[in-house]
């Protein structure tokens, strides 16, 4: 048994989760209007795992029209009416309430051809994607769970609710998906679904880069992630071609660090890059879809993934170059190379953050200071950066007359400006 969370069938059946009054009042209101109202999705799933709970779905019979009047006086946003989403907002806690939907086609693997609703909630349960989120609960009834979803939980199986192939070609994005709670959960994906993942791959071509890079960034960062690289690299070749250069023995070697580093994507996925580095085109970080802050942090990674780390100087350096990413970059740094001792690293750096100068903002001297001794354009940030230099390298003090003295009798004689 991969939890011992349940020691029976009964025992699953006996537990009970305690809802909040808001959702609570949710489910009563609906069911005074004479509709049907049950809690469903991830709040289920991390209940039965003895996770926190961050969020509350229902699903109801209710139309969308219904739903509208039937929470008329409360905060009401219309989340996704189309597909017969609202949410409600009760003391500051949303509430995603959906009406009971049935399957149908998604010939463009991702969104349903349209959307049909139904006033089953099985039906509703079924067209969901895993075993263990097409769980429903209610207050008194309990526990409705007609995919054994709950068994699934209990052995740590990842499993489609139905056909794995046809799950997968109603939307690829459920590829990740699984890939993602693997690695989160350290589930075992079922054999079968396992297989149709392999079989199914190119079908994330249709999936925007957006929905693949959330899926990918939360996979990177679960405790099991070593595991998911190993056995589906062909997978994530799909969208980062460029871990084709890895033969296997490579890529075995390189994702083995992963788990001993903190839960840190720009790290994790440094680490998975230095090696291959030189093959990235100019468009690989647009091509991903990164935000500029995310992109620069792992640009800036590899780019000093091989800058000295040995001396003061050399940290000096790297605190100017990155500031707030320094620590972050020492963990990587070390990971990558397990001979440098990261607490004496850490310890230095903080040292230098607190106490040294490396950056021109800490100078004793100023622009305005240059251009009242006759400097002008571009030789002004150039003077500002042979005389930071001196300081980081112990050539001179960062004190305003001792750097004046530098500029005059170092830089102006020796004619190095």
């Amino acid at each position: 048994m991969y939890y011992d969370f349940f020691s029976s069938y009964n025992s699953f059946m006996e537990c009970k989760m305690i809802l909040p009054k808001e959702v609570l009042a949710c489910i009563e209101l609906l069911e005074k209007n004479g509709k049907e109202a049950y809690v469903v999705g991830g709040a289920i799933r991390s209940f039965l795992l003895g996770h926190e709970i961050h969020d509350y779905d229902l699903t109801t019979n209710a139309l969308p029209e219904e739903m509208h009047q039937i929470f008329l006086e409360e905060k009401v946003i219309d989340t996704g009416l189309k597909h017969g989403t609202l949410t409600v907002i009760k003391n500051h806690l949303p509430i995603e309430i959906t009406t009971y939907r049935k399957d149908t086609t998604y010939l463009d693997h991702r969104h349903p051809d349209e959307v049909i609703f139904t006033t089953s909630l099985e039906e509703d349960l079924k067209r969901r994607d895993f075993t263990m989120n097409a769980i429903a609960y209610h207050p008194t009834k309990g526990f409705i769970d007609p995919f054994e979803g709950r068994m699934d939980i209990e052995k740590g199986y990842i499993r489609t609710v139905g056909n794995p192939s046809q799950r997968f070609e109603e939307d690829a994005l459920r590829i990740l998906r699984a890939l993602r709670f693997s690695s989160e959960l350290g589930f075992t994906i079922e054999e079968e679904t396992s297989s149709t993942i392999h079989q199914k791959k190119e079908d994330l071509q249709y999936i925007s880069m957006e929905r693949i890079q959330m899926e990918w960034m939360r996979l990177l960062l679960g405790k099991n992630v070593e595991h998911v690289l190993k056995n589906y690299k062909d997978v994530f070749e799909i969208f980062l071609p460029e871990f084709k250069k890895y033969s296997m023995e490579e890529w075995d070697s390189i994702i083995s660090i992963l788990p001993t580093t903190s839960q840190n994507f720009p790290i994790r996925f440094s680490i998975l890059l230095t090696s291959i580095k030189v093959y990235l085109p100019s468009s690989f970080y647009r091509r991903l879809k990164f935000s500029n802050a995310l992109k620069k942090e792992i640009k800036t990674f590899l780019e000093y993934a091989n800058h000295p780390v040995d001396t003061t100087i050399s940290l000096r350096l790297l605190c100017g170059k990155m500031e707030r990413m320094i620590l972050p970059y020492l963990e990587y740094r070390c990971a990558l190379n397990p001979s440098l001792n990261k607490k004496e690293l850490q310890e230095e750096v903080q040292r230098i953050l607190r106490e040294d100068t490396y950056c021109l903002k800490q100078l004793k001297i100023n622009g305005n200071d240059l251009i009242s001794l006759g400097l002008q354009g571009p030789k002004i940030q150039e003077t500002l950066d042979a005389l930071l230099d001196a300081v980081i390298h112990n050539k001179c003090l960062n004190e305003y007359e001792a750097l004046l003295d530098y500029y005059k009798t170092s830089l102006i004689s020796d004619n190095k400006l």
